[in-house]
């Protein structure tokens, strides 16, 4: 999944080494191009992304190994109330207190 926010260019990691390779525009999108490659990773694989840096995101990323992520027609705007809003239908399957009785310690110690 694209990485985003603290996560950019690429994980804090030490295992991970980033190289810019500059900046280029993708869907007339402002963008950095970075290679990323995990140093422990004996195929040595390189991950190119491409990052949108007003939206602070990956847009595209290229794996190396032919598989293609990308985020297109990207629109910017104000989104509705009514998309954060709970529908009106819902209930809840079961409530908190039983949620918690039915998990084992280890999820228990998790929360």
């Amino acid at each position: 999944h694209p990485l985003s926010g603290a996560d950019l260019p690429c994980p804090k990691d030490a295992r991970f080494e980033c190289k810019k390779l500059g900046e280029e525009k993708l869907h007339d999108r402002r963008c950095e191009k970075w290679s990323v490659v995990r140093k422990d990773d004996p195929r040595h694989i390189t991950v190119t992304r491409w990052i949108d840096k007003r939206l602070n995101m990956v847009v595209r990323e290229e794996d190396g190994e032919g598989g293609v992520f990308e985020v297109t027609q990207i629109k910017e705007g104000r989104q509705a109330e009514s998309l954060f809003s709970i529908p009106s239908e819902y209930q809840p399957v079961i409530n908190a207190d039983e949620f918690k009785q039915d998990m084992n310690p280890v999820q228990k110690q998790q929360l």
